[in-house]
Formats: structure tokens, sequence, C-alpha cells
């Protein structure tokens, strides 16, 4: 799987009417301008000490440590609506869900740290060639890849500050469970990086090459191309997007999920290079085009799991037979 991210949606500063639903959007440079001070950062991170408890302006003000009491209420009122959420009785102070996440990326270290590592070596061969596989970290990201035959690649944003809770030696699979959850937010329909609905589509590029030995078959595209096939995730909000293979759609599927256990491998909590190396055989083939429709199939033990995949993306039917 792999993610990328692009700027916000346009039209931040509207109101957005449907049915009964209203949201009302500040303009981002509005709203990022209010964190413009040390003093409203450490009353954030006060309130998210304090859990779910309120305080009040005293407790508050203290735990900041502000003597001045008129400078603190400045600040204080500044927050208030956006990041912070005050009581009924004008005097409890909670963080709202947008505070939570600031200071959620703050103690990440998404705006303060800055990490670098050497490569690691992963404990597993690859699946395609029994290679080697690294694990690489630039730029926020995780790459795992062959360093043999490039053909296995895993590439995603990890937060920095995650890094330093694990060992050298624990990073590939802690990395790979992150992976994991974050696809499953993202198959349910919302964005990692802001919470907005996603959407999905089936994609087949067709980019050169003659497929090669074992390419995939393109019977009914009209192309005699191996297609490069994936599954877009974009985000309405603020347009993040990600790519998938359709195998991890197939993967994390129910019968997929019950296919593999069926056969020795839980996939809920194995690396993903481990599935890939378990299985005999495995193609995903085109099998209609406007719109894009595919066909997974993975031979494991004597036993095929075939899974057609709809031009959204989505599992439309699945089906296991003894080879």
């Amino acid at each position: 799987m792999t993610e990328g991210s692009n700027g916000p949606a346009t039209g931040q500063g509207d109101d957005v009417e449907t049915g009964a639903v209203t949201v009302e959007r500040r303009e981002p440079e509005e709203t990022f301008a209010l964190l413009g001070d040390e003093t409203r950062v450490a009353i954030l991170r006060a309130l998210d000490e304090a859990d779910e408890d309120a305080l009040t302006f005293s407790q508050l003000r203290e735990r900041v440590g502000t003597a001045d009491s008129g400078r603190f209420n400045y600040h204080l009122k500044k927050l208030v609506g956006s990041f912070v959420r005050r009581g009924d009785d004008g005097d409890g102070y909670t963080l709202t869900l947008a505070g939570r996440r600031v200071v959620g990326a703050l103690v990440a270290g998404t705006y303060t740290a800055t990490v670098s590592i050497d490569p690691i070596p992963v404990d597993a061969p690859c699946p395609n060639c029994d290679g080697r596989l690294v694990l690489d970290y630039a730029d926020e990201r995780v790459r795992v890849h062959c360093a043999d035959c490039g053909v296995f690649r895993n590439e995603f944003a990890f937060p920095p500050g995650t890094l330093g809770q694990f060992d050298r030696e624990e990073l590939p699979e802690a990395a790979d469970r992150w992976l994991q959850s974050t696809f499953q937010r993202v198959i349910a329909g919302f964005c990692t990086n802001c919470g907005g609905r996603v959407d999905s589509r089936l994609v087949a590029d067709y980019r050169g090459g003659d497929g090669g030995e074992g390419g995939g078959s393109d019977e009914g595209t009209g192309h005699d191309r191996e297609p490069d096939t994936r599954i877009v995730y974009e985000c309405r909000q603020c347009d993040s997007e990600s790519n998938a293979s359709p195998f991890i759609v197939s993967l994390r599927h129910p019968t997929g999920v019950a296919f593999f256990h069926d056969h020795g491998v839980d996939v809920t909590t194995a690396p993903t290079w481990e599935a890939f190396g378990r299985f005999d055989d495995y193609d995903v083939d085109v099998v209609a085009t406007d719109p894009t429709r595919a066909r997974v199939s993975v031979d494991l033990d004597g036993e095929r799991l075939t899974v057609d995949i709809d031009p959204d993306g989505r599992v439309e039917s699945s089906e296991r037979t003894h080879l």
C-alpha cells in the first residue's frame, strides 16, 4: 500500500448544509494562527494531561504556570471554540477533538521530531524472489522493499515520534501493524489524515511492456499489455490519496481471512510479507473495462480463492475451490 497527500480542498470557508447536518468551517490559516503562542500550546497540553476531567480557570492557569490572570484569560479565550470547549457553567474547560489531535500530533513528533535511521534488515525473505527485505525511513515515510528484485514494496507515512518507542529489531513488524491498521480505516471509508469521507475506485493503467513471463491475462480488455492494477482511495475533504493492491483488499475481506486461517496464517496479526510468501500462485486480472473490474486468484495448498473486485474497489463476490 502506498500513501500520498495533496493540499486541502478549496471552499474551506463555506458553510456546508446537508439536510439536518450543518458544518461551519474556518479558514485553515485562521485556525492555525490561534496556535502561534507558547501559552496557548501549554494550555492544550495541560488539558490533555487532565484526560477527560474538566479544569476550572484557576486550575488550568495554575497548571500552565501563568501569573498574569488577564494575559492567561486572553489566550484561553482565543482557543475556546476551535480547540477548547467551555462547559455550560462557564468555568470548566476540556479539549475539543481538534485540540486532542493537535496535542497528539505534537506528542507523535509530527511538528517537533527529526528522525533518521540506518536501513534495517527484515527477518524474512522477499515473498517474490526470496531476496533481502529492508526497511528504510526517510521524510517521515517507511519503505519496506526487496533490495534484490524491487517487486515487493510497501510505502507509507509513519509518525517519527513512534520510532523511538520500539527497539530497532521490532520496527519492521511494528511499522507493518501500523500499515494494516491504517488500511483498515481507509477501506472503512475514513481518511487517516483528516477523518473525512473516502471514495475508492479501481484503476488499471497500461504503462507499456509486453507483460513478460507470468503476465496477467487481459482477455476482454482490448489491451495486450499487463496493467498496473490498483485501488485508489481519495478523501473528499483534504484530497489525500492512498493506493493499495486488490490483493490486500481480498486479504482483509472475511473470505480472505478465513481462507488463510484455514491454511495456517492469521492475516490479522501476520506481517504482510508473510501472507504474500505463503501462497503458491497469485494473479490480478482485469476482466472488464469501462468500468474496470478485476479478479484476484490465490492458490494455496491445493485450494484456490477467487475474489471479484467491482469498479469501486470493493469485493463483489468470492469463491473457494479445490484444485
